[in-house]
């Protein structure tokens, strides 16, 4: 007997069941516990066969391994034999190459090393300019100052010849030289006013 209005074992009545409604929910309780009990067993049934089927997976790749670890490690090795191969035919191209090229090169460090002492010379050739124009350099720069030091002393001979010739004026003679100034001062007034006259005047 099913009780009403819906309240089933999930929302019992909690008074006034009576001994058949409660009777009615321990049953669908047991009924509900052994359902749950049976699911849990089918989950637990799936998952066991889930793990062996992984495991049984897992055995045959550790297998295939086993039964192929030498073929892995033979192409392992293989491909290690390649590149070293590879690497070895690469530096032998070059070391070709070089053999090769090596009369070229040869004749170029000939030619380099004739040049050597050439370059040698035109340096000791280059020097040797460089040290005579600086000495000319020294000789130009010897010959003006000698021609600075000469007219120097030109001068110094002048207003000493000057000098003396001061010293050995009497008395009379400086009278006679400002006399003669103021003539020639008086004369050249007269030469720029036109009123020079005669030359008789200048004498």
């Amino acid at each position: 007997m099913r009780p009403q209005n819906g309240r089933e074992v999930e929302n019992p009545y909690k008074t006034k069941a009576g001994f058949i409604l409660e009777a009615y929910y321990k049953k669908e309780i047991v009924r509900k516990s052994l359902k749950k009990s049976r699911d849990y067993d089918e989950n637990i049934g799936e998952i066991n066969k889930k793990i062996s089927a992984c495991k049984k997976s897992i055995n045959e790749k550790d297998q295939y391994v086993n039964e192929n670890k030498k073929i892995v490690e033979d192409v392992k090795k293989r491909k290690l034999y390649i590149a070293e191969k590879n690497f070895l035919d690469l530096n032998t191209e070059k070391l070709s190459d070089v053999i090769n090229q090596w009369p070229v090169l040869e004749h170029k460090i000939d030619e380099l090393k004739k040049k050597i002492p050439l370059e040698k010379e035109e340096q000791k050739k280059l020097e040797q300019e460089q040290a005579l124009a600086e000495k000319k350099e020294q000789y130009n720069n010897l010959i003006q100052q000698h021609e600075r030091v000469k007219k120097y002393k030109e001068k110094q001979e002048k207003a000493s010849e000057a000098l003396e010739f001061i010293k050995n004026l009497t008395e009379e003679d400086i009278k006679e030289i400002k006399s003669f100034s103021q003539k020639l001062e008086t004369l050249q007034t007269k030469l720029k006013a036109g009123k020079l006259r005669s030359w008789n005047e200048i004498t």
